[in-house]
């Protein structure tokens, strides 16, 4: 993330917590791809000028957000066939988690993983 903001001169704001748990080097890897398409999405498309990165770690499960103040976009622009969205979808679903995504025009988007602790160990 912070490689991201000194690459694009985009504002970060970084909010990590510690892991309460071990992570699997599987469900890490894939957590760091769903992050850096993230952030490809945000550098060729949104426009942002602030970012927000949130890795919190909940009782029951394990939480990324990635948020920009981007150009946003409505579901109507985004087709299936649009391979970053689906990858990080299908790359949540690879380790158990649930992938979302939200957005509006001219409101930003934001994603978000949510992990179960059991399907990240």
């Amino acid at each position: 993330a912070s490689d991201f903001g000194d690459r694009t001169g985009v504002q970060m704001d970084l909010q990590i917590a510690e892991p309460r748990r071990a992570i699997s080097n599987d469900s890490g890897a894939q957590i760091l791809r769903i992050a850096q398409e993230a952030f490809n999405n945000i550098e060729q498309h949104a426009g942002a000028k602030r970012v927000s990165v949130s890795l919190e770690s909940k009782v029951d499960n394990l939480v990324l957000s990635i948020s920009d103040d981007g150009r946003g976009f409505s579901e109507t622009e985004v087709s299936d066939e649009r391979f970053g969205l689906t990858g990080m979808r299908e790359r949540a679903e690879m380790i158990g988690g649930v992938f979302k995504v939200e957005s509006q025009i001219g409101q930003g988007t934001k994603v978000s993983l949510s992990l179960p602790w059991r399907s990240v160990e």
